[in-house]
């Protein structure tokens, strides 16, 4: 049995919640899983890359309704790409992709670039984050999605849901949250905002 924290926040209190929760594991689960991988992180990682390439010549070579009908399917596709990712940055972050912290580092700048995030800058993001998970106030990712008009409630109501959907559309909420970064960032005492290499 592993026992895990579990934070669950409360709107009304800046304090948040923590129950334990027991989780019925095998040690050995998390040993296997332990091993990191030298090649299928990257294998992923271009594959991604693959797909999008796949996309922008598949939609090069279409013109007029058959172009317009394709263009769905793509945006699919890019999505699907940006998710997978964005979750090779998180685990970069971790440094979980690569077995060498030089690969590793590599690999994550290669899967935020498209997302238009460096890995450093994720990094100390999402470390923050780890760090004072659900708190109103010092969890960053809770600063950011306030900014974006996240409130942590179910959507009750169609037009919700659509007006939610269009501003992503749209990339009203990627700018939100990428401004949102930045300002969370220029706030870290002694945080180098950019780098030469970056």
């Amino acid at each position: 049995m592993t026992q895990g924290t579990y934070h669950q926040p409360q709107a009304a209190s800046t304090t948040p919640i923590r129950t334990r929760v027991a989780i019925p594991l095998d040690p050995m689960v998390f040993q296997d899983h332990r091993v990191l991988s030298s090649w299928r992180s990257a294998a992923v990682l271009g594959a991604c890359y693959l797909a999008t390439l796949a996309a922008i010549v598949g939609l090069s070579h279409l013109s007029g309704w058959s172009l317009l009908a394709a263009v769905p399917l793509a945006m699919l596709v890019v999505a699907a790409v940006q998710g997978h990712m964005s979750i090779l940055l998180h685990e970069g972050a971790h440094y979980l992709l690569h077995p060498n912290r030089k690969a590793n580092e590599l690999l994550a700048q290669l899967a935020g670039m498209p997302l238009l995030f460096a890995s450093r800058h994720y990094r100390t993001l999402h470390l923050a984050h780890h760090e004072h998970s659900g708190h109103p106030e010092k969890d960053p990712e809770r600063m950011i999605y306030r900014r974006q008009k996240y409130d942590y409630t179910p959507k009750d109501t169609w037009s919700e849901v659509t007006v939610m959907l269009q501003k992503d559309l749209f990339v009203i909420n990627s700018l939100r949250f990428l401004l949102g970064v930045q300002d969370y960032l220029r706030s870290v005492p002694r945080f180098k905002m950019w780098t030469g290499t970056e």
